[in-house]
């Protein structure tokens, strides 16, 4: 059609309409005008208003515009109005593990299931992580399928801080504009606006693309009717009261998929030449797509630059945030936006929590930090996960309390503004009550473990106890050890920040409660860290006797891994401390460590003398638990020197004592070197009942060393009473425990059971195998009992073997170890052996009489095996 007839099919158009409203008009009201006369009107009204309408057309031309910014012809907008203004989509799209393809295959699931009712995904997610790349990119997927236009909006106004947010009338105006309605005749009303804005969407499938919205409140009116539309919108806030959505939370990305999208924008041969840097380079971005595109981009731009060099300035510079700004990109900008939504009380929250150092936190801190009551403290940090500052993590089950969690980079930008905004006297008093409360739970959880202890460094952190609901103090076992578990890396760092900040006291406290639980789990090397702290702290402070404190707790890690040497050293050094200040307790403590030192060196007597000295002094203090202790290890000594009798009656003079004091675990403990003893005086049915007893207590307290103990015993009793399958598993289950904790004692003396269900099994290669590993392990920790046991079962192969020549010389020599060491258990077992291979060279007599040394002492420890002496000293073969 030509543009003047089309102009003149306008005019008239819009004369019709008017004089149709104005004929209603006057009909719709009591009407005081005569009917003609109204109708005269009218029909003038519409002539004029066509009139006017060609007019304008004319004056604007064929569907041009007015001018630079002004609003669009009448016919233009009906005829043109097809907006596109999606932003360019990215070549090296990269958001994580969020996939587009389920963004689009969501919302044609919605289409296809509601199909008149507008397909809407909420995307969210903490600042810089791709929230606005997913939406974009999953829109250029949609947009043929929506031919009818696609409109976007960025409702944060901006990417900076301190920039203005537009009002949802101004987005509403922008977008109606966009669809073609002529600036004046879009309504001022807010809520005309958003009628308006659906009744031209109407029922056309059109794209909207909402980023950076706020809340819900400022979305909603921006939602079309009922359409065949899609809505895609960002958030850093989940919009959970959105109705009809679907929502996707996003969060940083893999280390595999960071590595990808610096390689596809840094360069992948360069990265690929030096895959160590990339990896740290994606773990100084802490695998934050903002941050990976920034760091890719400096790669990009400078091709001289190496990644290793590129890793060297990011780990040496001042200000990492700093340098994480390529361009008008910044990661710190982004932070920014997210804080400066927050109120003042947020806001401080927020910074306060860089004090919390790396890893997660509780809610209960925040009432410290802020210095408020708890319920009103604990408020303060809900903005903060809205605004996904901070990320409450996923519990495993119903019992766990709820954790946080703040982003690395979140964290360095929570520093700066700290350094930035709050005193130093602010800073030191939020520290030391965050510090303080940890002082408080650690305590009462090294209570809860170790009942009536008194080797726990005491003090009065002076802290209210309304900062704590009852549910938060570890006041059983297992909820202290689920406690020091979810704990364990925040307390070294609360210790580490406490040593800088001065807060001495705290340092060597923290490092005296955490002992327990380090010595129920074998976390030997937290253990030695926050000694070595406190001996730091201690020093500094001029505090000789605490220093020597923390160094006897050394001695006790030291003595647990087995390394004499360490732990005689710093015994030598905190002795003379306790001597020289008269301190007679601790003095008791140190040789209660001596004693146990001097065991393990297999000198028998000085360790009984040790042990007994120091259980005398702990009765004079009143110290009952220390002294049963003190006790119980004296007869471990008995029991390993095959001296079952005595070392029972040692363990029964315990076990009252800790019942009555609740210890479980010490209780436990017993019930394991009970069933130890049996199984060395081969009496398995016994031995498996104090196993299993034991064993139940250790679970319940995931102590993972004396479980494997446990087990290993479990598994010699089972290959004592020929079940060889059960047997193994038992066996390689505690070999692998004890591996990953570090016990290399306890794992060679498992490898030497392996090696002797091989033997007994034929199976001789896996016996040897056994056999190399266990032997290795005793030479390298200089165990001679250990390397007596090796050559015990290579005799007994010699045996077997038929070289019974060769095997009774070897028994002679393994006789002679195991009196050197003092177990004359082990020895009479090797007495036994060694006279089947007499009796077997026919050499009867001397047979007999070593028989008969054997049966001595089996029948004095209480052990089955004397029966079995007795029948063979019943053969006429060897009668004297």
């Amino acid at each position: 059609m030509r543009p003047r007839a089309v102009a003149w099919v306008t005019a008239v158009g819009a004369g019709v309409a008017v004089f149709a409203s104005i004929a209603a008009g006057f009909s719709a009201s009591e009407g005081q005008l005569p009917d003609t006369l109204q109708l005269s009107l009218a029909l003038l009204a519409s002539v004029l208003s066509g009139g006017m309408a060609w007019s304008q057309t004319r004056q604007r031309g064929w569907g041009g515009a007015r001018g630079a910014g002004g609003d669009r012809g009448f016919l233009a907008a009906e005829v043109e109005a097809v907006p596109r203004q999606l932003p360019a989509d990215l070549t090296d799209f990269a958001v994580g593990d969020s996939d587009p393809e389920w963004v689009v295959a969501k919302v044609a699931e919605m289409r296809e299931a509601y199909p008149a009712v507008p397909a809407v995904v909420a995307v969210s997610g903490p600042p810089g992580v791709g929230k606005t790349t997913l939406i974009v990119h999953s829109a250029h997927r949609l947009q043929r399928d929506h031919p009818d236009g696609q409109l976007f909006v960025n409702l944060a106004g901006g990417s900076g801080a301190g920039t203005t947010r537009p009002t949802t009338s101004e987005v509403l105006g922008h977008f109606l504009r966009s669809l073609g309605v002529d600036g004046s005749q879009i309504p001022a009303d807010p809520h005309e606006r958003a009628a308006l804005f659906r009744a031209r969407i109407g029922s056309r499938r059109m794209l909207i693309v909402l980023d950076n919205a706020e809340g819900e409140a400022q979305v909603r009116p921006l939602l079309p009717g009922n359409s065949p539309c899609c809505v895609l919108i960002s958030s850093r806030n989940r919009l959970a009261g959105l109705e009809n959505a679907v929502f996707v939370n996003m969060g940083v990305m893999s280390p595999e998929s960071s590595m990808d999208m610096l390689a596809r924008i840094g360069g992948r041969q360069r990265l690929a030449a030096d895959p160590a840097a990339a990896r740290e380079l994606a773990r100084l971005c802490g695998h934050l797509p903002l941050a990976l595109r920034i760091v890719g981009a400096k790669l990009a731009t400078r091709p001289q630059l190496r990644p290793a060099q590129l890793v060297s300035e990011l780990r040496e510079c001042q200000d990492l945030l700093g340098e994480l700004e390529a361009g008008d990109l910044g990661v710190e900008a982004s932070f920014a936006l997210s804080y400066a939504g927050l109120d003042e009380q947020p806001q401080r929250l927020f910074r306060l929590l860089a004090i919390t150092g790396t890893g997660t936190f509780p809610a209960w801190v925040c009432p410290l930090l802020l210095d408020l009551p708890g319920h009103e403290g604990r408020r303060m940090l809900r903005p903060l996960v809205d605004a996904q500052l901070v990320q409450l993590l996923e519990a495993a089950d119903d019992t766990v309390r709820p954790r946080y969690r703040m982003h690395d980079l979140v964290r360095v930008y929570a520093r700066k503004l700290l350094a930035e905004n709050d005193t130093a006297e602010a800073r030191a008093a939020a520290h030391q009550r965050y510090a303080a409360g940890y002082l408080r739970l650690a305590r009462a959880g090294a209570e809860a473990l170790e009942p009536g202890n008194m080797r726990v460094v005491g003090g009065d952190s002076g802290l209210s106890v309304d900062y704590f609901p009852a549910a938060e103090v570890p006041g059983t076992p297992q909820l202290a050890l689920r406690w020091f578990e979810e704990e364990r890396r925040g307390l070294a760092s609360i210790a580490e920040q406490a040593l800088e900040a001065g807060l001495r006291p705290l340092v060597w406290e923290l490092a005296s409660a955490l002992r327990p639980y380090c010595d129920y789990t074998s976390a030997w090397e937290d253990w030695k860290h926050t000694q070595h702290l406190a001996i730091r702290a201690a020093e500094a402070a001029g505090e000789t006797l605490l220093a020597a404190v923390s160094r006897c707790n050394l001695a006790h890690v030291h003595r647990d891994a087995w390394s004499w040497d360490e732990a005689d050293a710093e015994l030598d050094r905190c002795e003379e401390v306790f001597a020289r200040y008269g301190e007679r307790h601790w003095q008791a403590f140190a040789l209660l460590e001596r004693g146990l030192v001097r065991r393990g060196r297999a000198r028998w007597e000085e360790a009984v003398a040790t042990l007994r000295e120091a259980a005398a002094l702990f009765d004079a203090f009143g110290d009952l638990r220390s002294k049963a202790v003190a006790v119980h290890y004296e007869a471990d000594i008995f029991r390993d020197r095959g001296e079952g009798v005595q070392a029972k009656q040692r363990y029964d003079q315990c076990l009252p004592v800790f019942a009555m004091l609740e210890d479980a675990r010490w209780i436990a403990i017993t019930e394991l070197d009970l069933g130890i003893g049996e199984r060395n005086l081969g009496n398995p049915g016994k031995a498996i009942a104090h196993f299993e007893a034991a064993l139940r207590v250790f679970e319940t307290f995931k102590d993972r060393r004396l479980r494997a103990y446990a087990v290993h015993g479990l598994g010699d009793c089972h290959l004592e009473l020929g079940q060889h399958r059960r047997a193994l598993e038992e066996l390689e289950l505690s070999q692998e425990a004890f591996a990953v904790i570090g016990d290399r004692l306890a794992e060679g003396y498992v490898w030497h059971s392996l090696a002797t269900a091989h033997q007994r099994a034929g199976r001789g290669v896996e016996r040897e195998e056994c056999l190399v590993r266990a032997e290795e392990i005793f030479r390298e920790t200089d165990e001679a009992k250990g390397l007596a046991m090796v050559a015990y079962l290579r005799a007994v192969t010699q045996s077997a073997a038929g070289d019974m020549a060769g095997a009774e010389q070897r028994f002679a020599t393994v006789v002679a170890d195991f009196a050197a060491v003092g177990d004359v258990e082990w020895r009479a077992r090797a007495l036994l052996a060694q006279g089947h291979a007499l009796a077997a060279t026919g050499r009867p007599e001397e047979a007999r009489e070593l028989w008969e040394q054997a049966q001595a002492v089996f029948r004095s420890n209480g052990s089955e095996r004397h029966t079995e002496v007795a029948q063979l000293l019943r053969k006429p073969e060897v009668q004297p």
